[in-house]
């Protein structure tokens, strides 16, 4: 039994290291390719640099995998293997940092510009879903059965969308909680009476709509 169990052990541990190799592996291929196209790409004009590097924190997150995994072997491996892993990691290391310090202001100014896209989709997705609920509860409702009947329907179909669109103005709050570091004071004010705006109609969209399908539902009984 004893003997099973340590065969099991060392297996699970021989496949964690062909797995740390693999990984390892791959990430040195892709980073070297990467690496050797990119350094080409520091001497452009900055709007040409925060094009191509919009994707560097993908790339960030690959280089960090790449030093776990290289890590790992460093420890397990015969010294020969070890010092040259040590090498190879140097040696990308320091072609990263160089490449990193070169551009990371344009890829900042590139994220920072996509968070503020992001913001104002984000904000005019929920005024017009805003705009279109207050539209349907302002709306004048015949007294007959049909049009009730539709009118409940409008509200059902608002109301389904109510969890969905208070994620959106959660994340929404959390995406401008980060653009407040990055923003001037005078658009920061505009964009958080905008936020509380939003915030303050759709919860009277919230409170409403079920009231409204309540009464609606009462109208319908006999």
């Amino acid at each position: 039994k004893n003997l099973s169990v340590e065969i099991r052990s060392v297996k699970t541990m021989l496949e964690e290291v062909i797995d740390k190799w693999k990984k390892y592996n791959e990430c040195v291929k892709l980073l070297q390719a990467w690496l050797e196209k990119s350094e080409g790409m520091t001497t452009k004009p900055d709007d040409v640099k925060k094009e191509y590097f919009h994707d560097l924190f993908q790339w960030q997150d690959r280089h960090t995998l790449l030093n776990e995994t290289g890590n790992f072997l460093i420890e397990i491996t015969n010294e020969t293997v070890s010092l040259d892993i040590q090498q190879q990691l140097l040696l990308i290391n320091g072609r990263w940092k160089d490449l990193f310090d070169s551009v990371k202001d344009q890829v900042k100014e590139g994220e920072v510009s996509k968070m503020n896209r992001e913001y104002q989709t984000g904000t005019k997705r929920l005024t017009d879903w805003l705009a279109n609920a207050e539209k349907v509860l302002k709306k004048p409702v015949q007294v007959t059965y049909v049009s009730i009947k539709e009118y409940v329907q409008d509200l059902e179909d608002i109301n389904a969308e109510i969890p969905a669109q208070e994620s959106a103005i959660k994340a929404l709050s959390k995406l401008g909680q980060i653009l407040v570091k990055e923003t001037p004071p005078d658009q920061v004010k505009t964009m958080f009476e905008a936020l509380k705006d939003i915030k303050d109609r759709f919860l009277k969209v919230r409170e409403t709509v079920p009231v409204g399908m309540r009464l609606c539902t009462e109208m319908q009984e006999p």
